[in-house]
Formats: structure tokens, C-alpha cells, sequence
């Protein structure tokens, strides 16, 4: 999708017509668009949203056509409001325009439904108008996705913190093609249970006990999981309440010493449960790839003591039949005698070559020998690397203990402070700590119970598959039901290599990205649930100011941006997962950012996507960012704002857009 103008007619303060055309070069692939302050750059970013979907995160929102268009329009006569897009998509023009109509009235205004049409004209210029309008905006571009590509640059550091994750994962579904495996799952699923459903019909006693128990198993699990996502969204409401208590510990006088000793502890505390973690995985390694060498001690010391004792009572076993022949030939013995056929000393030698055990025992022995003691050497090594790693984990455990004692001491001198707001809150976080934990354990009860359940269904489903005596059409709706199941799991195998393909490619990209823009050391890492979490060069956790939760969030939009136009541009396109092309539309990028970092992120925002709409105050486009961005801007605008209070020639509030370049 390349944008190419916006159109707004009395949408909020944009009074009368007003347009922006936006670059499409491929070089120069950025539109700035700056004002002040109360200008309407929020407005004119939340225009894509209504004009699109019908939405908009004003305040107000119901608030759509422009005070002075209303106030200058005759009774009982009508006014309205227009958002016109166009865009191009596959070479096919695309023209979406969505108003609402206001009848003005002396006991009331009317407002009457919001209109939208689509008008779609191809590469030959032949027009028509979509029936189905949103429908095929859905398809384009998703609703779930919209805030990634229209966002307000001060409140996307919400993907950074925990309850982002779900936004995310999300996202990230939605781009990568997950979401349609997902939706393979569930709509295979529901055939199968049709199907399954036909054959109890016509079942018998034995078949319908099987189905019966079946249908019982998934509701079953069916519940758990619905418990699940229930606790689990439990769970992020308290962590934010919880992170809330906390930001207020450190913003009160008496408690904010104590609260940062405690996010100092916290963080040192779970450094050492992951080193815990990993220390315990590197054990169970050792134990299940080289534990057996511990029986193996006592066999090796019998049996190198067994070829010891029959070396030392035949020491021929040691002497091989071939040196005694290279001997005889040669016509010397190794002590220098003469060994021809009348000396007496080729006797001894014939009596040694007739004692002389067979090759292959006498070298299997020696072989055994050496690698016994190789063995041996081996299970000693082991036993030391197991030692060791079990000694950190009793190290690291201790130090656990200890920290939450200290974390427990801080909790103490909180409630006891005589602040009676620092206690009180204190409390509420202690009491949040409980039920968090509380959930958890009921999560964790839910994945056991889900674990034993699907391992019942695997057996019934195999008991079904085994039924024998059904009809001809029972049989045929038996082997749908197996066809349905096979198609399941592959889906769900298919599905588990792509999240973590995906989850890597992510990854690679997100790190790239925010190495561009944060000039620390840090990288930031996608966790299992989809987190984005920052990690110093210790690979430890760090707390993000909200400067870095917006460089963070920012990185994640511009990755994922990235992958899905990298994917449409390949050759090799899968078929649920074409990527696209995708513009991207912010509205303060740099509204907590520092000088340098503005400079940055100034520097990489015309790589994140072909094209780029940039909507900026001019306090933040003046300095640093206009440098950076000089050579990619395309398209300027400036939004002029009309103060009635400073001018008496147009007594109403109005902004004008004026295209600089």
C-alpha cells in the first residue's frame, strides 16, 4: 500500500478543504508534516483511522464535523464532514471516502449515519464501487493492526512493558501469517467434530461411548483454557497495578530509597534465577547424556585388574605370534643370540612362539585396557563438572534465599514507615504479591491438567481410530474424522516451526533496528510470551526510561514492517504469508527523546518503510531532526493554526494545511 493524498473537509478544526499529497519516491520517501502545539496534528492522524475504520482516540470523539462550518450553517440545512484516502495497491487505485452529514436544527442538531464508499479503479482505468467496503479494508489493512502504522509516537512505549505483549503477539500473527494457520486449526477442528458428530448419529453402543467420552475430554479442556486466559489477564492487570504502587513508593520522599533498593534487589534476584535456571538445565544434561558413567567405576577396576593378574601369570599374552616370525626370519633374536636352525636359543624362541595366545585376544586385551582407562578418566571429569554445577546451584539458591530476606526486610521497613500512605500501600503490594502468586499456581494446576487430558484424548482418538464394525457411510465419515485429525496436527506442527521462525527473524531484525537507534550498548530481546525486554552486556535485564520504551516500541514497528515487505518482495512467498507493503504514520516520534537520540532515530525512520508520513511539532522538527531528514523529505507541510483570540479578521478557530515543498 502506497499512499497518495489525504483529503479533509470540515473535519474537526480543518474548516473548509484541505489536502496533503505524499511523496512516493523511492529515494525521497519521507512527508513531514510540523505545526505547533494545538494545531491539529492528532487530528490529522486520527483521519486515517476514521476515514478507514470509523474510529478515532480524540477526546470528543463523537465530535467529528468543524465548530465553524456548524456555527455558519442556516438552520435546517445540512453540513458534513469528509476524509477522503487514496492509495495504491498492486497497481490497482484505490479510493476510500467516509462522511457524516449533520442537519442543523433550532432545538437540536441531527446527526445522521457516517457514509463510506470505495471506488477501485485498475491498472486500464476502468472504475467500480465495492459492496462490501470494509470488508476489503479489513483485507488491505487489518483494524488490529491499524495503531502500528497510524501511531502516536508518545503512547506506542506501551508494546514495551508486560500487558504489550498480548498487543504484540498479536501483531505479529496478523503480519506473519499465523493467524491464518490458526484459523486452519480451528476451522479443521469444527469439521472434524461435525463429522464426528454424523457418526454417533448411526453409532454404536461402543462408538458412541468413545465419542461421548471424547466430546466430554475437550469440553473439559475447553474450560481450563477459558480459566486460563482468564487468570493470565488476572495476572497483567495486577503486574500493572502492582507497577503502579511501586512508581508512586518512588515518588514519595519517605519510601523512595527503599523502593529503589528493592528494584536494585529484585533485579539481582531474578539475574540469579535465570543463572539458576541455566545451571539446573546444564545439570540435567550431564546426568541424561553422561550419568551412566557412574555405575561404570567398580566394572573398570575388576576389569583392568583381571588382564593385569593374566599378563603377570602368562607374560606371553603380550608378545605377538608376528614379531617371534620376523625373528626366526631374520635369524637373530632380540638379545643379540643367533637363532639359525642348530642353535638352541631358536628352540627357546619356537617354545615362546607355541605359547603365544591368538592376535586378535592378545590386541582386543590391550584395546580394552586403554580404553578402560579412557573411560575412567572420562566418568572422573564428569563427576567433577557435575560437582561443580551442583555446588553453583547451592551457591546460587543461598544467595536466593538471602536476597529474598533482604526483599522481605525492605517490605517490613516499608509498612512500619509512619507514613501511614507508604504503609498502606505497601500493604496493597504485598497483598498483590499473594494473589499473583496465587494465580500462578492455579496456571500452573491448569497446564498439568491440560497435559492429562490431551494424553486421554490421544488414547480415545486412537480407540476410535481402531473401531472396526460400521457401515459403509460410517466408515467413510470415520476416515474423514481421521483425514480431519492428520490435517490438525500437521497445521499444529507446521504452525510450531513457523512462531519460532518467526520469533528468530524478529529477533534479528528488532536488534538491528534498535542498535541503530539507542546509543548504549544494549540489546533487546523477544522473550517466549513476546515481551520486549532490554539487555545490557552483562545479558542482564535493564529498566527502560520511557524514552527507551518508545525506541523499543518504535524498533518492534519498524521490524516488523521490515520482515513483512521483505517477504513481499521475495520470490519464494508462502501461501499464508505474502507480507506487504505497508506505509507507516507517526505522530511525535521524538516526543521523549534526548537531542541524540532524536538525531538516531531521525537517521533510521526513512529505512523502516518504503514510505513514511512523518507529523511532528516544530519545536522537535527545528535542530536535528530536519537535518537528518533533509535528504529523504519529498513531501513538507505546515499546519497553520488560526487563533481567533489573535485575530479579529477571522474569528474562529481553524487550521490550515500549507505545503512548504
Amino acid at each position: 500500500m502506497i499512499l497518495q493524498s489525504i483529503r479533509l473537509v470540515n473535519f474537526r478544526q480543518y474548516f473548509g478543504e484541505q489536502k496533503i499529497s505524499f511523496s512516493q519516491s523511492s529515494s525521497k520517501n519521507v512527508t513531514i508534516i510540523h505545526g505547533e502545539n494545538g494545531s491539529g496534528k492528532t487530528a490529522l492522524l486520527n483521519s486515517f483511522n476514521w476515514c478507514l475504520y470509523g474510529e478515532n482516540d480524540l477526546p470528543n470523539p463523537n465530535k467529528i464535523i468543524n465548530d465553524y462550518a456548524i456555527s455558519i450553517t442556516p438552520n435546517g440545512e445540512r453540513v458534513a464532514a469528509i476524509v477522503e484516502i487514496e492509495f495504491k495497491q498492486d497497481n490497482i487505485d484505490y479510493i476510500i471516502t467516509r462522511s457524516i452529514q449533520m442537519e442543523k436544527n433550532k432545538n437540536g442538531n441531527t446527526y445522521l449515519e457516517p457514509q463510506i464508499k470505495m471506488q477501485i479503479i485498475d491498472s486500464s482505468g476502468n472504475c467500480k464501487e465495492e459492496d462490501n467496503v470494509q470488508n476489503r479494508i479489513d483485507q488491505l489493512l487489518p483494524n488490529d493492526l491499524r495503531t502500528y502504522f497510524f501511531f502516536d509516537g508518545e503512547r506506542i512505549d506501551n508494546l514495551s512493558k508486560q500487558e504489550g505483549s498480548k498487543d504484540i503477539k498479536s501483531a505479529i500473527k496478523l503480519m506473519m501469517g499465523l493467524e491464518i494457520l490458526e484459523r486452519s486449526i480451528l476451522h479443521t477442528e469444527a469439521a472434524r467434530k461435525k463429522f464426528r458428530s454424523d457418526l454417533k448419529k448411526n453409532g454404536n453402543v461402543e462408538t458412541n461411548k468413545i465419542i461421548n467420552d471424547i466430546e466430554t475430554l475437550e469440553q473439559e479442556r475447553d474450560h481450563l483454557k477459558e480459566r486460563a486466559i482468564i487468570f493470565e489477564g488476572n495476572l497483567t492487570a495486577l503486574h500493572s497495578e502492582k507497577q503502579d504502587i511501586e512508581s508512586r513508593l518512588k515518588s514519595i520522599e519517605e519510601s523512595k530509597i527503599l523502593q529503589k533498593e528493592r528494584e536494585e534487589k529484585e533485579e539481582l534476584k531474578r539475574n540469579k534465577e535465570e543463572f539458576l535456571k541455566e545451571t539446573k538445565d546444564k545439570l540435567k544434561y550431564f546426568v541424561s547424556r553422561y550419568g551412566y558413567l557412574g555405575f561404570t567405576s567398580n566394572i573398570v577396576k575388576q576389569t583392568l585388574e583381571l588382564i593385569k593378574g593374566e599378563s603377570e601369570k602368562n607374560t606371553s599374552i603380550f608378545v605377538k605370534e608376528s614379531i617371534i616370525n620376523a625373528l626366526i626370519e631374520r635369524g637373530k633374536c632380540i638379545c643379540g643370540q643367533d637363532l639359525s636352525t642348530s642353535s638352541i636359543h631358536l628352540e627357546h624362541v619356537l617354545d615362546l612362539k607355541k605359547q603365544v595366545q591368538n592376535e586378535d585376544i592378545h590386541g582386543n586385551a590391550l584395546d580394552m585396557a586403554g580404553s578402560l582407562k579412557v573411560v575412567d578418566e572420562k566418568r572422573k571429569g564428569i563427576y567433577n563438572e557435575m560437582k561443580r554445577f551442583k555446588e553453583l546451584e547451592v551457591e546460587t539458591l543461598d544467595s536466593i534465599t538471602k536476597l529474598t530476606e533482604q526483599l522481605d526486610e525492605i517490605s517490613t521497613k516499608l509498612t512500619d514507615k509512619n507514613s501511614e500512605k507508604v504503609a498502606s500501600l505497601e500493604n496493597k503490594r504485598k497483598e498483590i504479591e499473594q494473589q499473583t502468586a496465587d494465580f500462578n499456581r492455579k496456571i500452573g494446576q491448569i497446564d498439568y491438567e491440560l497435559k492429562k487430558i490431551e494424553k486421554e484424548l490421544l488414547e480415545k482418538e486412537k480407540e476410535q481410530s481402531k473401531i472396526q464394525s460400521l457401515q459403509e457411510e460410517d466408515r467413510l465419515t470415520k476416515e474423514r474424522i481421521e483425514a480431519c485429525l492428520t490435517a490438525e496436527n500437521v497445521f499444529k506442527q507446521i504452525y510450531e516451526v513457523q512462531e519460532v521462525m518467526v520469533r528468530d527473524r524478529l529477533q534479528e531484525r528488532i536488534s538491528k533496528v534498535y542498535s541503530e537507534f539507542l546509543r548504549k550498548g544494549y540489546n533487546v530481546a523477544v522473550s517466549p510470551d513476546y515481551e520486549l525486554k532490554v539487555i545490557n552486556n552483562q545479558n542482564e535485564e535493564v529498566a527502560m526510561s520511557q524514552g527507551e520504551r518508545q525506541i523499543t516500541s518504535l524498533s518492534f514497528i519498524g521490524a516488523i514492517v521490515d520482515i513483512a515487505r521483505e517477504q513481499y518482495k521475495s520470490k519464494e512467498k508462502q501461501a499464508f504469508n505474502e507480507g506487504g507493503i505497508y506505509p507507516l504514520v507517526m505522530d511525535s516520534p521524538f516526543g521523549s527523546l534526548d537531542s541524540d537520540h532524536r538525531r538516531r532515530v531521525a537517521q533510521g525512520i526513512p529505512k523502516l518503510a518504503d514510505q513514511v508520513v512523518v507529523i511532528v511539532s516544530t519545536s522537535q522538527w527545528r535542530g536535528e531532526v530536519e537535518e537528518q531528514l533533509s535528504n529523504s523529505i519529498g513531501k513538507e507541510y505546515r499546519l497553520q493554526y488560526n487563533d481567533p483570540r489573535h485575530n479579529s479578521d477571522q474569528p474562529y478557530e481553524y487550521t490550515e494545511v500549507i505545503e512548504v515543498k
